[in-house]
């Protein structure tokens, strides 16, 4: 069996489709065979059923080196008629709890012309399986789902134009979960998870944790993409949940960033960032060189005007003052009174 396709909602097997019918006027005798084979020109000359599948999407007979086929006919008139089939049927696939759904396909046999006054479909019952044999061995070479069982179904009319005798079978599907486990479910929980490292972050880290939540909301953007590749389908299945509850956490920790930032920044109060804030001023001024420190408190002796000015007021005679004045006056008229 396969491939199985949810892109197209098909799937395909290979088969030995077998029929047997009663024509009485096939019937012989003979002492020597009880059983004669047909050659495939005999087939087109006897009846035959117009058998098809109802549910068929580009079936066809296997013709390499010869076609498969072959007839046999009973003395009784019983005629058996076996071919090997690629049968390629729809299936109507409900994918809401992919990657955990479970599928069952249908297969749909029934005439094309002949209602069901005409002709009547039933099971040949072959021990248990009535009539459907399955080869186990090849059904675990499915890459990506698991036969876990079928369902036959008695003779159900369907209507076209008018009744139709059919056999319905169903094929139970279990998809295999590791692929999703490894690709998606685990690198989607390890970005989450990696995402919360944002919350032990210094708050002043602002360049750190803004990369960390756009890395890792671009990261899930491609992975939410990359499960979408295979299908496309207009309702959320459960990876798309899953996926979205993870979006959810990193939104969660990109506004608890945006709070922190908002009510902790610089002058709030804060005693840690101030004195933080203090050090790395302290830090600062250590590195700075004492000599530059000292060319600024001196600068102003360094300009040229200021230097003339300087040299000028030393070699100047220093003013006298008001007292000074009296004293050389009154001792000038003592000297002159003698």
């Amino acid at each position: 069996m396969g491939p199985i396709s949810e892109k197209t909602d098909t799937y395909a097997f290979d088969c030995y489709f077998r029929q047997t019918w009663r024509d009485k006027r096939l019937r012989f005798q003979s002492p020597n065979r009880k059983i004669l084979s047909l050659g495939m020109s005999m087939l087109d000359k006897i009846w035959k059923p117009d058998t098809y599948f109802w549910n068929g999407q580009g079936s066809y007979l296997h013709t390499l080196t010869t076609p498969n086929r072959l007839v046999r006919l009973s003395e009784d008139g019983v005629v058996l008629y076996s071919s090997r089939l690629t049968v390629k049927a729809k299936c109507q696939m409900d994918l809401m709890r992919f990657p955990l759904d479970i599928q069952a396909c249908r297969l749909v046999i029934g005439s094309f012309a002949y209602g069901i006054n005409e002709m009547i479909f039933r099971w040949k019952v072959v021990g248990e399986n009535r009539g459907v044999h399955m080869d186990y061995a090849a059904l675990t070479e499915l890459p990506q789902f698991e036969m876990t069982g079928f369902k036959v179904y008695n003779s159900s009319p369907l209507s076209r134009d008018t009744n139709y005798s059919t056999l319905e079978v169903r094929f139970f599907l279990h998809r295999h979960i590791g692929y999703f486990i490894i690709n998606f479910y685990i690198p989607c929980t390890l970005i989450v998870l990696l995402s919360w490292v944002a919350l032990w972050i210094n708050r002043e880290a602002t360049g750190d944790r803004i990369g960390l939540g756009i890395t890792s909301v671009l990261t899930l953007t491609f992975l939410s993409l990359d499960s979408r590749s295979d299908f496309r389908v207009d309702f959320p299945t459960a990876l798309d949940v899953y996926i979205l509850i993870c979006f959810v956490s990193l939104l969660i920790c990109i506004v608890e960033f945006t709070i922190v930032h908002y009510f902790t920044k610089f002058n709030t109060g804060d005693p840690e960032i101030q004195r933080s804030e203090k050090e790395r001023l302290r830090n600062i001024l250590r590195k700075l060189p004492k000599e530059s420190m000292l060319s600024v408190g001196s600068r102003h002796y360094n300009r040229p005007n200021v230097a003339q000015k300087h040299m000028d007021h030393s070699h100047s005679p220093a003013r006298k003052t008001a007292p000074e004045r009296q004293r050389k006056t009154r001792g000038g008229m003592h000297l002159n009174g003698l």
